[in-house]
């Protein structure tokens, strides 16, 4: 297993999944792109997390039924979070149509798992990059040297520079 703690991580993932066998190859591989992994049994537990907290990866096991159909809808609804993996045998078609963006086919094999992930790179990186927005208005009031002031409103303020 990878040591994250010395990688700069890139992000992180949430696997949703009863098999240990197929979490444990996921956590591994997931590691290896400096993701921070956490994993969860029920989608009961983890619904309420989409809605807070920025993921750049979620893993749904389509085994688990229509929960796992719930989860991926709530992840793909949701501000931040959208890049999602379902891991499925037979629900594979299903689970694309209903919005996954890539799947895994069991039985998982590591070659599987790091094909997908080097396939869905792109989207965690860009995952990455977007961030968890607030809605936040504040007054604010914008001027040059010798000229009027301007009043307003901020809208998406990120990484301002204050000299």
């Amino acid at each position: 297993m990878t040591n994250t703690s010395r990688l700069k991580l890139i992000g992180t993932a949430l696997i949703v999944s009863e098999d240990a066998v197929a979490t444990q190859q996921l956590t591994e591989a997931m590691q290896e792109l400096a993701l921070s992994v956490e994993v969860c049994i029920r989608v009961s537990d983890v619904l309420d997390r989409v809605n807070r907290s920025k993921l750049e990866v979620a893993v749904i096991d389509f085994s688990l039924g229509n929960q796992a159909t719930l989860f991926l809808r709530q992840v793909r609804g949701s501000a931040s979070n959208r890049t999602a993996i379902t891991s499925s045998s037979a629900e594979t078609a299903y689970a694309l149509k209903a919005g996954s963006s890539f799947a895994l086919e069991k039985p998982l094999t590591p070659d599987s798992i790091r094909h997908t992930l080097k396939a869905a790179y792109g989207l965690i990186v860009r995952e990455r990059r977007r961030y968890f927005r607030y809605p936040i208005s504040v007054l604010a009031t914008a001027s040059r040297k010798g000229e009027s002031e301007i009043f307003g409103r901020t809208v998406n303020i990120r990484n301002a520079v204050w000299h």
